[in-house]
């Protein structure tokens, strides 16, 4: 029973260590956009701030883009952050911070993206396997 018992302790340790060594190979998950979304939504910015989620923020921030916030997120006044939370979720309090906006950089498939693709003022003009732009519509003459 006890040699039995080993052999499954053995077996359990060199699986376990194959998971990490794989996970290690592999380093962590990628969530933030491609470079080309990233750049593509800097050129349609235009100099203009984008409102992106936190890292797809950080990654317009060193590509040279300008952002409407980010990290560290206390820096800025406590009505702005409370709206940029309201967007991270989804809420209507961030639509001040939609409406300020000529481009939004956001995460696919969650709480932002569902919101702002509901929005007749943007449209959704890229996508990579982790982030979705979306642009403001032209207004039209009428």
């Amino acid at each position: 029973m006890r040699e039995a018992s080993a052999r499954v302790t053995r077996l359990a340790a060199v699986a376990g260590a194959a998971i990490v060594a794989v996970a290690l190979a592999h380093g962590p998950g990628s969530t933030g956009a491609s470079t080309r979304l990233i750049e593509r939504a800097i050129h349609a910015a235009g100099g203009t701030p984008i409102l992106a989620e936190d890292v797809l923020a950080e990654q317009v921030a060193l590509r040279g883009g300008t952002i409407e916030i980010g990290n560290p997120i206390d820096a800025f006044p406590q009505r702005d952050q409370s709206a940029y939370v309201d967007f991270l979720l989804g809420e209507p309090g961030g639509d001040a911070d939609v409406a300020r906006a000529q481009v939004v950089l956001v995460e696919r498939h969650g709480s932002a993206e569902k919101r702002i693709a509901r929005n007749p003022r943007f449209a959704a003009v890229a996508r990579d396997a982790h982030a979705v732009l979306f642009v403001r519509r032209a207004k039209v003459a009428g």
